[in-house]
Formats: structure tokens, C-alpha cells, sequence
């Protein structure tokens, strides 16, 4: 994925990313599936690929109503099958959208990790547009209620949500929103929040925005941000840097080592979980990237959050100890412990 062009730069997502109590579970995760027959042809992806963003909305909307969420969402997945990461992300943000229209929060429990978390960035770009900042209380729960202890991903698209709603300009009353529903320091809704902020009108891959970089602070936004958010924005803005500055794995370790004390291990984390998908989840070329930062500790580091998107996603997470290879005797058995006691690594 991520940015092996200019013009596909800015698909780095992590992805990177699962889901109080009180709620009942079978409320949530009710599918719009659960009272549709499945009839009539299925979604055609091909077709998909070659409508305009509110096309594909409303095609996929009729999608819906005729086969239901599951199979619609289960047929899109399967027909991209060996597609390059990234590819069909705005499509997926499509079909989020038009899923929260048909369903609501009913619809909560069809989104995963598939195409970057992009169903998940459109429904929850649409439930906060759509019906305020109050509504965050809502999906909090019903994300959590779904996912369990896997409920990050979901937190980190109901933060795409809230700055698509508060729009880029208000970044701290953003970020305070989170703090409503989570106190997560990484990989959670403040870590949406500056993805959104860094990507800006993260909807569709027509509209997307990249955020330029000023010469003078790379480091913004997280150089301004409240000091409780300093660990969520430094993990996201190796994502930007890769984005910005091109797949220069060294620059972007100097980077990070610049960062304050107290948020420069997320960083290096940060490099490791979008080096990842730059370079299509390759073992060796991760690897490769994360052995590029400038000291041991930080290709350490940099290889722990790699493997947490390797293990996010169920395509490579039989692959994820393979990141712990090379390793001095050490660190490999660390790197190994964090994998093994990660709640994805447990499915």
C-alpha cells in the first residue's frame, strides 16, 4: 500500500486497530443482513470502481435493501481478493456510508478490518455527521458491546467521525470528544482524530486532501497538542511523514527521535505499523525498513508496531512472529511475549 505512488500516498491506514457493558451484544452487532433474503445479483466491484463516490452510495444502498449487509459486504470482500492494499478503500468508506443510512447503529457489527478499516471510517463518518457529538456515548458502547477487548479499530473510526464533523480547525475540541468515551493512548479515537486531521476529508479516495508539511516544525500537529494527547498524535505522524517526505524510512527515524522522551517509543511504533502496508506486508522489505532507524532500541520498536497491524488483520497474522527474526536472543523473546499476549494473536 501505502504510497508506492505520489497519487496513492495518502492510503497509508493503519490501520491499525477493537471494541459498555450494559448494552446487548445481539442489539449491536444485529445485522441489516439478519432480516433481508438474499436475492438478486451479487454486488459487482468492478462496476463499483467505476462510479463517482455518491454513485457508488446509492448503488450500494440498493445493494442493501435487496441482499442484505453481510452478503453484500462478504461478496465485496471476496471479489477483492488480491487487490493491492489500499485499492479499494474509498469504496469500502462508500459502503460504510450507505450502511449507517440503511441500518443505523444496527450496522455496527458488519465493518472489520477489511480494506484498510475503510467501512468503518464511512459509518462512522456519517453517525457523527449525522446526528451530532452526542452520539459518540452511543457507538462507544455499541463498539465495545460488538468487539470486546478488540474494540480499538472501532474507537479509531468513531475519531475519524468526530473530525469530520468538527472539521480540521478545531483539532483539541476534537480530541477532548475522545476523552469522553477513552483515555487510549494509541490506536484508539484520538488516533483517529489525527489521521483524520493529517488526511482531511477522509471519505472518498476522490476527495482526499493531504495535509502539506511546514519546513519550519515537521513535527505539527503534535507539537501543540495538550501533552495527554502527545503519545496518540506521535503514533499517527509517521503515517503523514510517509505520506509527505516519501518511504524515507532513516528521515522519518530521525524524526521521531527528535519527538519528546515521553512519546518517542509510539513513534518508532508508529514507523513499524504504517512500513507495514508501504510495503504490502512483506516480511523482509518491514524488516528492511525498521532496521533503517537509528539505533537498537528504536528498530525494536519499530518491528513491535509492525506486527500489531500484521496481527490486526486476518490475511497476515500467521506472519506477524516472523517480524521478530534477526532479533538479538533478547529482544526476539520480547517481541514474541508481545505478540502472543496481543487479544488478536488469541482468536
Amino acid at each position: 500500500m501505502f504510497f508506492p505512488t505520489r497519487e496513492k500516498k495518502w492510503r497509508v491506514f493503519l490501520s491499525c486497530l477493537l471494541f459498555t457493558t450494559g448494552i446487548v451484544i445481539g442489539f449491536f452487532a444485529f445485522s441489516f443482513a439478519a432480516i433481508k433474503n438474499t436475492v438478486g445479483p451479487p454486488v459487482d466491484l468492478a462496476l463499483l470502481s467505476k462510479k463517482t463516490p455518491s454513485e457508488s452510495r446509492m448503488y450500494l444502498g440498493e445493494m442493501l435493501r435487496a441482499r442484505g449487509a453481510r452478503a453484500v459486504y462478504q461478496e465485496l470482500k471476496a471479489q477483492a481478493a488480491g487487490s493491492t492494499v489500499g485499492e479499494n478503500h474509498g469504496i469500502a468508506h462508500a459502503l460504510g456510508e450507505a450502511l449507517y443510512a440503511e441500518a443505523g447503529t444496527r450496522g455496527i457489527g458488519v465493518c472489520d478490518d477489511a480494506f484498510e478499516f475503510g467501512c468503518y471510517h464511512g459509518f462512522f463518518g456519517s453517525a457523527v455527521n449525522t446526528e451530532g457529538p452526542s452520539v459518540v456515548i452511543k457507538l462507544n458502547a455499541a463498539c465495545r458491546a460488538t468487539w470486546g477487548e478488540k474494540y480499538l479499530p472501532c474507537h479509531h473510526g468513531i475519531g475519524h467521525g468526530i473530525i469530520a464533523y468538527t472539521g480540521v480547525n478545531r483539532l483539541i475540541e476534537a480530541l477532548d470528544l475522545c476523552k469522553t468515551i477513552s483515555s487510549e493512548p494509541i490506536g484508539g479515537c484520538a488516533s483517529g482524530v489525527i489521521m483524520g486531521y493529517n488526511f482531511r476529508n477522509l471519505n472518498h479516495s476522490s476527495t482526499i486532501e493531504l495535509r502539506p508539511i511546514e519546513e519550519s516544525n515537521p513535527q505539527l500537529p503534535c507539537a501543540t497538542v495538550p501533552r495527554e494527547f502527545l503519545r496518540s498524535c506521535y503514533a499517527e505522524q509517521p503515517q503523514w511523514w510517509l505520506a509527505v517526505l516519501g518511504n524515507d524510512f532513516k528521515k522519518i527515524g530521525v524524526l521521531c527521535a527528535e519527538a519528546p522522551e515521553e512519546a518517542r517509543d509510539a513513534c518508532f511504533h508508529g514507523i513499524g505499523n504504517f512500513a507495514a502496508p508501504a510495503v504490502q506486508f512483506d516480511v523482509q522489505g518491514t524488516r528492511a525498513a525498521c532496521d533503517a532507524l537509528p539505533t537498537a532500541e528504536s528498530r525494536v520498536q519499530c518491528r513491535e508496531g509492525a506486527s500489531w497491524i500484521f496481527l490486526a488483520q486476518a490475511s497476515t497474522r500467521e506472519r506477524a512472529p516472523l517480524l521478530c527474526q534477526g532479533l538479538e536472543s533478547g529482544a526476539a523473546t520480547v517481541c514474541m511475549q508481545k505478540i502472543i499476549s496481543n487479544p488478536f494473536w488469541r482468536e
